[in-house]
């Protein structure tokens, strides 16, 4: 059984340091092992007393994977009111957040993020990339075009997990995780039935946008899946597949999808124009995506039951 143990560390002025240690009893389990010291800085106000102003806090855990140890931050905001709230794990793209740069990646997460938090969801954006000093530049030659990053993306949204759990301000056994392209990518892996019923804690459902699909086994929670038909750098016709395997598993949970005719990959972000890249076309579609987003509130509050 895993305990996690939160203790204040420092308290200076509106800073607080708050430690979270997964501890394994008994058994050595190795998806603990992998992220087995989660340290979490947190702005004042974060942990927040009842009915608190919302507010947006840059936050950190520490990950450890393949014997490399990653401080990731992430970006932590809170709906009004007293709570507990449940929650929703946000996760980029391959090219990762483009923060710095001010750009329409940043804009189009940030669109999503107050839909969600209005919607009474405390957010978490994790900044995976830049956390490990990749550029957009560097993201796209190892992430993007290589295809790197998966596995240590699925621990990191792990290690988000245990420390939006760890939170008073988040109901348990409520977080859900949303990604984008790859990100959307990284939900699929992190929900594949093999991880069921692991001591590091589950995430109730999932809502990838236009994910890179891969053949799976099964999930252990429901995922909504939001593609569209003319995407041609994550083309739908493999995720049919990647749904069609997952209906097969016996014990698994439904794969929801839906396509949208004529729209491309990135349809839910504020472009001006259509652009074609390397990799394919992105483009805007409006219909598509208020549609989308009214289709992924509903998904997660039915798997919180909120």
């Amino acid at each position: 059984m895993v305990s996690i143990v939160a203790e204040t560390i420092r308290l200076d002025r509106e800073v607080i340091e708050v430690g979270l240690t997964l501890n394994a009893a008994a058994r050595k389990i190795p998806a603990i092992r992998r992220a087995a010291h989660v340290i979490v800085l947190i702005l004042a106000g974060t942990l927040g007393l009842a009915g608190a102003a919302a507010g947006a806090d840059t936050v950190a855990f520490d990950v450890d994977f393949a014997g490399t140890k990653t401080r990731v931050s992430a970006y932590l905001d809170r709906p009004d009111g007293d709570g507990p709230f449940p929650a929703v794990i946000i996760l980029h793209g391959c090219t990762g957040l483009e923060k710095k740069e001010g750009g329409w990646i940043w804009a189009g997460i940030k669109r999503h993020e107050r839909f969600l938090r209005q919607a009474g969801f405390v957010t978490l954006i994790v900044d995976s990339h830049g956390s490990r000093g990749m550029s957009t530049a560097l993201a796209l030659a190892k992430s993007c075009w290589g295809g790197k990053g998966y596995a240590v993306r699925v621990e990191d949204s792990y290690a988000a997990l245990a420390f939006l759990e760890g939170l008073p301000i988040v109901r348990r056994g409520a977080v859900s995780a949303v990604g984008f392209s790859q990100g959307g990518g990284v939900v699929l892996r992190a929900l594949d039935l093999g991880r069921a019923g692991r001591e590091e804690g589950a995430l109730a459902a999932g809502v990838a946008f236009y994910p890179p699909c891969e053949p799976t086994g099964g999930l252990y929670a429901p995922l909504l899946i939001l593609i569209g038909g003319a995407d041609n750098i994550t083309p739908q016709s493999a995720c049919q597949t990647t749904k069609s395997m997952a209906s097969q598993a016996v014990h698994g949970s439904p794969l929801d999808m839906f396509v949208y005719p004529g729209a491309h990959h990135a349809f839910d972000f504020p472009l001006d124009r259509r652009i074609k890249t390397p990799m394919g076309t992105i483009a805007p579609d409006r219909d598509a995506f208020r549609d989308a987003q009214d289709r992924m509130l509903r998904y997660l509050r039915r798997a919180v039951g909120q």
